[in-house]
């Protein structure tokens, strides 16, 4: 904008000593100038609770200049942050697993809709929500089958959910209050068998003595020095502790329940913050993006499903279609039906399981 003000009085200048042919050529050259030629991009801010958001931050901000802040944060934490803020956002992006909760932040209208042009594989088709309130990056399941083969023969491994209730099974699980991804497990029971059954077969487990955990890293170590002989817990974490070298072993149960990882907008988030996040989210779902989701935390949340057409999961983890084709039945729950019947259902699961 300096350099603009010096041209016109330049300018200016000309027109009492010289012709009038030398302004016309020198206000030209005053206004090709853009006015925002020197302004810095305006600072992308996100609230993730996600393993590799911190490194896709990086990798984002370097391949586009975008100052990029990640404030990483349990999801728990980061919805209550959102709910605070809500006159107010301090965000530009939201990103975390489980479409319940964002969808309950798009029926408060806190969300921008948009539609990134990307070949979805036909499970990313069925999770992308119908009005583009937010974008699936990926899935996991919400819980899967784990046991310690170090303290369970193989010869004894379940197979199915309904083994579980054999009294042999020390049985552990997150608490569905607290994680998203084990309340979605408790809903896919209750979509698979009907409510009455689905709170009757809990009840069993819990006579049996079914141990509930607060967070699913006490339950990964209950698991791993013996406490429970068996883990309800999500996907990527039961896989990426597997990966790291301990005696877990994964079992897909049918139904297994999705839990897409989603990412939104804020709605009122500036208009240059708002472009600066599609085009994060379109570098997330881009080749670079992919790299940095397949290797960003391979303990843990690294280890997802693609929702890309043709892309290959990272080492030792299946395909959702390789899944499907051993015969696991795979069931999304619709975040538009299942998000307001959420506070209900985990309420009852308080009440008559973990109290």
């Amino acid at each position: 904008m300096k350099l603009l003000i010096k041209t016109v009085t330049w300018s200016a200048l000309l027109l009492t000593t010289c012709t009038f042919t030398s302004l016309a050529l020198a206000a030209p050259a005053a206004q090709s100038i853009p006015e925002t030629a020197h302004e810095r991009p305006v600072p992308l801010i996100i609230y993730a609770a996600i393993g590799y958001d911190k490194a896709m931050g990086a990798a984002f901000q370097q391949a586009t200049g975008i100052p990029t802040e990640v404030q990483e944060i349990r999801t728990g934490e980061l919805l209550a942050r959102v709910e605070a803020e809500k006159q107010n956002p301090q965000w530009g992006l939201v990103w975390f697993d489980g479409a319940l909760a964002m969808q309950e932040l798009a029926d408060q209208h806190l969300l921008l809709s948009y539609a990134p042009k990307i070949n979805w594989s036909k499970y990313g088709t069925e999770m992308q929500p119908e009005n583009h309130d937010y974008v699936t990056t990926a899935a996991t399941f919400a819980d899967v089958i784990t046991v310690n083969s170090n303290t369970l023969p193989e010869n004894q491994w379940p197979k199915t959910w309904d083994d579980l209730l054999n009294p042999r099974y020390k049985v552990g699980m997150d608490n569905p209050a607290i994680s998203g991804e084990t309340s979605t497990f408790v809903m896919g029971q209750i979509a698979a068998r009907g409510e009455s059954a689905a709170y009757h077969y809990f009840l069993n487990l819990k006579k049996n003595g079914l141990k509930i955990y607060n967070v699913n890293p006490i339950t990964d170590r209950a698991l791993q020095y013996g406490e429970i002989n068996v883990a309800l817990v999500q996907s990527s974490s039961a896989l990426g502790h597997a990966a790291s070298g301990l005696p877990f072993h994964v079992i897909y149960a049918s139904p297994s329940s999705l839990v897409p990882r989603v990412i939104g907008i804020s709605a009122q988030a500036n208009p240059e913050v708002q472009a600066e996040a599609k085009r994060f989210i379109r570098f997330v779902l881009s080749p670079e993006g992919q790299h940095v989701v397949h290797t960003g935390a391979p303990k843990g949340d690294s280890n997802v499903f693609p929702v890309l057409a043709g892309e290959k999961a990272r080492k030792g983890v299946p395909t959702l279609e390789e899944i499907a084709a051993q015969g696991v039945k795979i069931q999304y729950l619709n975040p538009i039906q299942w998000a307001p019947r959420n506070a209900s259902i985990k309420n009852w699961f308080t009440t008559n399981i973990t109290r």
